[in-house]
């Protein structure tokens, strides 16, 4: 199957390549650049599909080794008497991400008032944008069971750091990933969490300052792949997902637009790195301040996490289209002024996350009741 599956691919790389040629003889040097890129975007993508065939998925997701490696073998009580397993394992998720830019001065006056700002402030596009990430997320298993949750996440930089500014502009699709993926001194930090699980609540707030919120969460996905999400006060959205299908049947071209994308970007260096790093990717996340018992409430809990996607999550990527997409912020997120730009799915996100590096566990130990 995997045989059938690469020769697949293979073919249909095949024929936009011949096509992209076509194009050129037709025009002439005109699509001299744009050509080279594609090329390039034919490369990278191919890398994308054989790492994806090289891997493969546990049978359970309950049997994959990256939670036999970080085993859930430390209890926390919580204060409803609740008894959780730490690590948090995400058994099986599926984990929309949204990113876009947003209005930089309203972005910080948002970290000041939330106590953020004391310690971190919004990093900028070359346009003098601020970077937002958006997490749309249905657990289907996980330490605290099945539920949905929206994470609104920001690019931020230390504020005691020397000035960073991206080298890429909002307009680009892939700045936002360049931000956490490829620039050093760039941190997620996660603002507020909504959920319908108070479970999951009472661990996020408790044991990994998180700042989540209760919500009621509406959640659809049609068959022809549109997902439509609902948070009252929060988020009202309609768009379509990326898939196989569209990346290599429906719209190629703007796939091989979309890598050369990427490669502009990050680099050449950088994008094979981010392509290459194989299926585990350890990242650090900022969460709120005053919040984990056992954090000093002067500082932001460090949680770091180790997290797998599926294997087809390198080529599950499309721009926001205008046309057909549809986001609305509500409430206090309204005045970022959110611009879509990218869309990243993975249908069985799996991931960890740790306690937070700067806690004290005896304190969180006498926090418990």
């Amino acid at each position: 199957m995997a045989e059938e599956t690469r020769e697949r691919l293979k073919e249909l790389l095949e024929r936009q390549e011949a096509a992209l040629l076509g194009s050129q003889r037709r025009f002439g040097g005109q699509t001299c650049a744009r050509f080279c890129w594609a090329l390039s975007g034919v490369f990278v993508a191919l890398t994308f599909v054989a790492l994806a065939l090289r891997h493969e998925r546990a049978i359970h997701p309950r049997d994959d080794d990256l939670f036999i490696d970080f085993p859930a073998s430390n209890n926390a009580v919580l204060s409803s008497k609740a008894v959780v397993s730490m690590p948090f394992h995400a058994y099986d998720a599926r984990a929309t991400i949204v990113s876009g830019h947003v209005s930089l001065a309203a972005l910080n006056a948002m970290l000041d008032a939330h106590g953020d700002g004391r310690l971190w402030r919004a990093v900028s596009t070359t346009d003098g944008r601020g970077i937002a990430i958006v997490w749309l997320m249905k657990y289907n298993d996980s330490t605290a069971g099945p539920y949905n949750e929206i994470v609104v996440s920001f690019a931020v930089s230390a504020r005691d750091g020397p000035d960073r500014e991206l080298g890429c502009s909002a307009e680009d699709a892939f700045c936002g990933l360049a931000a956490l993926n490829c620039r050093t001194g760039i941190h997620m930090l996660i603002y507020k969490l909504w959920l319908d699980s108070q479970l999951a609540i009472d661990i996020g707030r408790e044991l990994l300052g998180c700042d989540k919120y209760p919500a009621a969460i509406e959640s659809t996905l049609t068959e022809r792949n549109q997902l439509g999400m609902k948070v009252e006060g929060v988020l009202r959205a309609t768009f379509a997902l990326p898939s196989l299908h569209e990346a290599f049947v429906a719209r190629p071209l703007k796939t091989l637009e979309l890598a050369a994308s990427m490669i502009h970007t990050l680099g050449l260096r950088d994008a094979t790195r981010l392509a290459l790093q194989g299926s585990r990717v350890t990242r650090t996340f900022v969460t709120s301040a005053g919040i984990a018992h056992g954090v000093k409430a002067d500082v932001n809990a460090l949680i770091p996490a180790t997290l797998k996607p599926s294997p087809t999550f390198a080529l599950s990527f499309r721009a926001w289209d205008n046309a057909t997409d549809s986001w609305t912020f509500t409430g206090e997120l309204e005045s970022l002024g959110f611009v879509p730009a990218l869309v990243q799915f993975d249908p069985s996100l799996r991931f960890v996350m740790m306690l937070p590096h700067n806690q004290d566990v005896d304190t969180l130990r006498r926090a418990a009741p």
